[in-house]
């Protein structure tokens, strides 16, 4: 549908880092999209959840912070 919801960014969690992504850190990871992209700030009360554009803004957040 063009959108991961939670249990959608669990389970890519889950498969990926072979860790678990507690509500908390979700509603976390959302805070930070809306800082970082403005594609986001449109859908924040969306309850589809998160865009590919915001989910690509989100890793190159996690990119830079590799890199400092």
């Amino acid at each position: 549908d063009g959108y991961l919801n939670d249990k959608e960014l669990g389970d890519l969690q889950k498969e990926v880092f072979k860790g678990n992504l507690s509500k908390n850190h979700i509603e976390g990871l959302k805070e930070l999209l809306w800082v970082k992209c403005p594609e986001y700030k449109e859908d924040r009360y969306s309850d589809s959840g998160i865009t590919f554009e915001a989910f690509k803004a989100l890793q190159l957040v996690f990119i830079h912070k590799l890199k400092i």
